[in-house]
């Protein structure tokens, strides 16, 4: 894959396959009670409604500790089983707590992400056998309390595999051969690849990426950063996602860090994202579609655009989990993971505006101390200094300032 940024081209050293998606049956898929804090008070301070010790000249408050009720299927023990093909239905409740979110771990996890402090998920058909943990994290203020549920998958296949599928039959011209069990399946290395979907899609509309890639693993070596997925088969997810399946990274603001899903997907510790384009936007795209810009839109996530604060935080203080912590005053982030409409991000270069792949706008200073939206007036795409920074691309020395601007008059 090649990105062109201001000063020519870099060729990005990353092994990536294309995926093209077909066929395949349809199923639906889709947790002490008070404690006493003692706080200080200055003697020039007039404080009332509050007990004040007068030994230690201290108020003595009381902060409620969070509570977590989580069930599935019902049930509040930590572990249950589960077969093949049922469905689990969690629920939670939960008492003073202002922020909660989820991570999952384990083959059939749940996608990490805000919830809200009480609710219910529902994931129909788990295909995969194996265990699954779901974390509920709640927090109010310092206060931070989790419960985890443990999910035993077993398959509910009722037969051996030699009474499903018998053996195919021999004659005596060509005579069975039996490969050494040591004997490794020849795996072939290439850029594309086509794969027949035979497992379930999620009532939000996207396919069962680990099983995507697992299937694809079979035949293909642990050599790719990346796995794209080309739907052929139209579903109600009509937006390309970009997930990131190992981490590391620190210095960006990123959420996880440490994050390491590759396991899931069948990888040993190779795999770093796992992107997903729909039909709309790939196969049967029509000519206002922009291919390359949508895929270096989402390899790119797996660096960008994590820094600052998000501006959503301010009407949404549940927003995300980042929006608990202390705003440095920079609100570069319209979500975190896109730059701000108030960023000048594109790039300026022989005349020529380049649209950025992350987002923002271009802006310059009129007179009067005012300033405008400039067009972007190429069709192709450019990531700016900082971009290339942050993605590991362009040392500090090099890279060159780019503007925020604090729009408080219209």
């Amino acid at each position: 894959m090649t990105i062109l940024n201001q000063k020519g081209f870099i060729n990005i050293l990353l092994l990536i396959v294309i995926l093209v998606i077909v066929g395949g049956s349809t199923a639906y898929i889709i947790s002490k009670e008070k404690e006493t804090k003692s706080i200080p008070i200055d003697e020039t301070s007039k404080v009332t409604g509050l007990p004040i010790s007068p030994e230690t000249n201290q108020i003595s408050v009381f902060t409620q500790n969070i509570v977590i009720q989580l069930q599935i299927n019902g049930s509040s023990e930590n572990s249950i089983t589960l077969k093949t093909g049922e469905d689990a239905v969690i629920t939670w409740d939960t008492k003073n707590a202002n922020q909660c979110f989820s991570e999952g771990k384990g083959l059939n996890a749940w996608p990490n992400q805000e919830r809200t402090t009480s609710g219910r998920y529902v994931a129909s058909n788990i295909s995969l056998a194996g265990e699954t943990q779901f974390i509920l994290i709640c927090k109010n203020g310092n206060k931070t309390e989790s419960k985890t549920i443990i999910l035993n998958v077993v398959s509910n296949l009722s037969k051996s595999p030699s009474q499903i599928l018998p053996p195919k039959p021999t004659t005596p011209s060509t005579p069975a051969v039996s490969p050494s069990s040591n004997q490794p399946k020849q795996k072939i290395l290439e850029k594309f690849a086509t794969i027949i979907y035979d497992g379930p899609i999620y009532s939000q509309g996207g396919f069962d990426g680990y099983r995507v890639s697992r299937k694809f693993y079979e035949t293909h070596p642990d050599s790719y950063d990346f796995i794209v997925v080309y739907s052929a088969i139209t579903t109600n997810f009509q937006s390309a996602n970009g997930l990131t399946v190992k981490n590391g990274i620190r210095g960006n603001g990123s959420f996880y860090p440490d994050q390491d899903d590759t396991a899931k997907y069948g990888s040993n510790g190779k795999l770093l994202g796992y992107i997903f384009i729909p039909t709309s936007l790939g196969l049967d795209a029509g000519g206002g579609v922009d291919l390359l810009e949508i895929l270096a839109h989402e390899v790119s996530h797996h660096w960008l655009m994590f820094i600052g604060d998000i501006a959503e935080c301010k009407n949404n203080p549940n927003f995300s989990v980042k929006c608990a912590e202390t705003p440095t005053g920079f609100s570069v982030s319209r979500d975190g993971a896109h730059w701000s409409s108030n960023v000048d991000t594109l790039v300026r270069e022989n005349g020529a505006v380049y649209k950025n792949p992350i987002g923002g706008l271009a802006w310059q200073m009129n007179s009067g101390g005012y300033c405008s939206v400039v067009p972007a007036t190429s069709n192709g795409i450019r990531f700016n200094d900082l971009d290339l920074y942050l993605m590991g691309f362009l040392p500090s020395s090099e890279a060159k300032s780019i503007y925020w601007y604090d729009i408080t008059d219209s």
